[in-house]
């Protein structure tokens, strides 16, 4: 071969080499059957204390928006991913930042158009390519705490619509045992606390009359006593505790 054609070969061999190769198109995870929490919206962390999440079934989405519970239809076929249109509790949270976020959370659900995997973690597009939504794998269940012998910290009250955090700096404890509810607000309480199965009959609430002057300690106690007997079943899921009356009012708790 002549050297002419040697040094041509050779050029040829070296653009091949360098020649760009196309980047492959990102994994997209496959969503139905996924449990996810929402990490950050539009760049932006969620609130710790009330994480949006979602949970993927065959063509529908359900989860916690950050105080209302949301579900809806979605379509993924790779990488493309849409949702439709969403059904949504109506219950005002009246903690910071919380009802705002579930805003920004709805609206970023309206522009997704795909989704691809970043590690073990998976991420929401617009149809511009920018990230709206990054989802993380939720944290391993912890197992059920026992109803009695548990000493609960009231987190959640609910009334109505309206939900609200224990104020903040107070400490209420309730405690199960031996047919009876125990605790304290502001004063030391006790009740009658009957269980069958998941349903509950609490009685009257008796305490001491201690004065309390912390902002909102005493309304809250005073709630917490009015409500307490209304409450007629429960449900433990890890370390959370909920007691739940006819009318939809709640009390949430967390173990210690």
């Amino acid at each position: 071969m002549s050297r002419a054609w040697s040094v041509l070969a050779l050029a040829a061999l070296l653009s091949a080499c360098s020649a760009p190769i196309a980047a492959e198109p990102s994994a997209a995870p496959n969503l139905p059957g996924t449990s996810w929490v929402v990490a950050e919206i539009a760049g932006k962390p969620t609130i710790s204390s009330a994480t949006p999440t979602m949970e993927f079934r065959t063509d529908k989405v359900s989860g916690l928006a950050s105080c209302n519970r949301f579900s809806g239809g979605f379509t993924q076929s790779g990488t493309h991913l849409s949702f439709g249109q969403f059904a949504m509790t109506a219950m005002a949270c009246l903690d910071s930042g919380v009802m705002e976020q579930e805003s920004a959370l709805a609206s970023a659900l309206a522009t997704v158009a795909s989704v691809r995997s970043s590690g073990t973690d998976a991420e929401l597009l617009d149809a511009s390519g920018a990230v709206v939504l990054k989802l993380t794998t939720p944290p391993p269940a912890a197992p059920d705490r026992p109803l009695e012998g548990t000493t609960w910290l009231l987190d959640t009250i609910t009334v109505g619509e309206t939900a609200s955090s224990a104020v903040a700096g107070s400490q209420v404890t309730a405690q199960f045992a031996d047919g009876h509810l125990t605790g304290k607000a502001c004063n030391n309480f006790r009740a009658s606390a009957a269980i069958s199965g998941s349903s509950l009959t609490i009685g009257p609430v008796m305490s001491t009359k201690m004065a309390c002057h912390e902002p909102g300690v005493s309304e809250q106690e005073t709630r917490l006593f009015q409500l307490l007997p209304s409450m007629t079943a429960f449900a433990v899921t890890g370390e959370r505790l909920t007691l739940t009356a006819a009318d939809g009012s709640s009390l949430g708790f967390i173990a210690r």
